[in-house]
C-alpha cells in the first residue's frame, strides 16, 4: 500500500489514517513527516568585472584569474537535496555565457562552486542578468554582471601628420591630439607583427 500526501506549505504532519477493510477490522496507518521547501541562495547578486574587451572571454573561477574575487556559489542550507540549472546565453552577435557546472544537484547543507565565462561582442556598458532555475522554488535565483566593454579602436596618421610628428625637436614628444580615430572597423583578418627591436 502506498500513501501520498500533498502539502502546500512547510509544516509538521501527524495524522492517523483509517483504512476500512470489508469483512475485517479497520487498519490504521500513522503518518509523520516534516514537510520542507528547498532552501538555497546565491552568494552574490552582482558581479563587477570592470573593464573588459569585446570578443575576449572573461572567466570567473574561485581559484584563479583576475576575477576570482567575483566568484559565485550556490549554497543549500536546507535539509533537502536541490536540483539546479543555469540559463545560458548563446547570442553569437551579442553575448555568449556559460556556467560549469551548468546543472546538477547540491546535497543538503553544502555548496556548489560555479565557474562562469562570458564573451560580449559589443562595446559599452554591460548590464546583463543571469538566472538559475531551482526545482521547487517559485522564482529563479540570479545575479547581474556589470562591466565596461571596449571594442577595437584604431588610430592612424595621415602622411602629413607623420611628417609633422617626425619633425619635432629632439627630446620632445610628438603631438597626437586630434588624430583621426575610426569609429568602427571590420577586419576579416588581422595580424599584428612584433615590433623590430
Amino acid at each position: 500500500m502506498q500513501v501520498t500526501v500533498d502539502c502546500i506549505t512547510e509544516e509538521t504532519v501527524k495524522e492517523e489514517l483509517e483504512v476500512m477493510v470489508r469483512d475485517s477490522k479497520s487498519l490504521f496507518i500513522q503518518i509523520y513527516g516534516e514537510i520542507q521547501k528547498p532552501k538555497v541562495y546565491i552568494s552574490r547578486n552582482t558581479m563587477e568585472l570592470g573593464k573588459i574587451y569585446a570578443g575576449v572571454k572573461e572567466l570567473v573561477e574561485y581559484d584563479t584569474g583576475k576575477n576570482k574575487a567575483q566568484a559565485i556559489e550556490l549554497v543549500n542550507y536546507g535539509n533537502l537535496p536541490v536540483k539546479f540549472k543555469w540559463e545560458e546565453k548563446n547570442e553569437k552577435k551579442r553575448i555568449i555565457a556559460a556556467f560549469e557546472p551548468s546543472e546538477g544537484i547540491i546535497p543538503p547543507k553544502s555548496k556548489a562552486r560555479i565557474s562562469f565565462e562570458m564573451t560580449v561582442f559589443y562595446g559599452g556598458l554591460i548590464d546583463e542578468l543571469f538566472l538559475c532555475d531551482v526545482e521547487d522554488l517559485e522564482m529563479p535565483l540570479g545575479f547581474e554582471v556589470h562591466a565596461d566593454a571596449f571594442g577595437l579602436n584604431v588610430v592612424y596618421l595621415t602622411a602629413e601628420e607623420q611628417l609633422n610628428a617626425t619633425q619635432t625637436t629632439f627630446g620632445s614628444k610628438p603631438e597626437y591630439d586630434g588624430l583621426n580615430e575610426l569609429k568602427m572597423v571590420n577586419f576579416l583578418q588581422c595580424r599584428i607583427n612584433k615590433p623590430i627591436s
